[in-house]
């Protein structure tokens, strides 16, 4: 069965990925980029193996958080630019994400990783079309995790082992299937539907 890792840090020829390559470890604890940084994720965004830009996105935990705010809606704007699909990181500023998101009229597909947001957020979020969840195995023990799993329909669900080297793309996905009791090859299948949707990447080409 093959399946997708919607966003690793980690190389794995066994899975198709989305492989984050280009932010260094210090920017992505404080979520600072240069000017010189953004010019080079431009010119990424040439190459045809970039799918996604990201992660980027806002953790109000972290520090700098106008600064995080300020290179977040540089980065959509070079998403809309090279209609690219944005994989976001988020932590506490959901309702500043969809203020952007309404300010900057997004409509390129965006997946939020290592999803864990309550039902008001998802509810929330379901209301766009063009928004997407990742779900690690990180959340995966959490009973706030499975009743969000269970609202979010597999059109909108991808899987990820994020920086986790010990983490099993399969046990997620077998774990995501018993909640939304379908069957686990139907799920993977369909995942491969919303990769190709979100990328314009057709697997049968690759």
């Amino acid at each position: 069965m093959q399946l997708i890792d919607i966003h690793t840090h980690i190389k794995n020829p066994e899975n198709l990925q989305i492989l984050d390559i280009g932010i260094e470890e210090e920017y992505e604890k404080y979520y600072v980029l240069t000017d010189e940084d953004l010019e080079k994720l431009e010119k990424l965004c040439n190459n045809k193996n970039c799918l996604a830009i990201g992660e980027t996105g806002l953790d109000c935990s972290a520090e700098n958080y106008d600064v995080q705010k300020q290179i977040f809606q540089r980065q959509i704007i070079i998403a809309q630019k090279f209609s690219k699909p944005l994989i976001i990181h988020c932590v506490r500023a959901y309702n500043d994400i969809i203020f952007f998101i309404k300010k900057y009229k997004l409509i390129n597909p965006i997946v939020f990783h290592g999803y864990n947001g309550n039902s008001q957020t998802t509810n929330n979020l379901l209301n766009y079309p063009q928004v997407f969840f990742s779900f690690s195995d990180r959340f995966m023990h959490l009973p706030k995790t499975s009743e969000q799993i269970k609202k979010i329909p597999i059109e909108k669900i991808f899987i990820e082992t994020d920086n986790n080297p010990q983490s099993n793309l399969y046990e997620i996905l077998k774990r995501i299937s018993q909640i939304k009791n379908v069957d686990e090859t139907e799920f993977a299948n369909q995942m491969m539907k919303n990769f190709e949707k979100i990328t314009s990447f057709s697997l049968n080409n690759r």
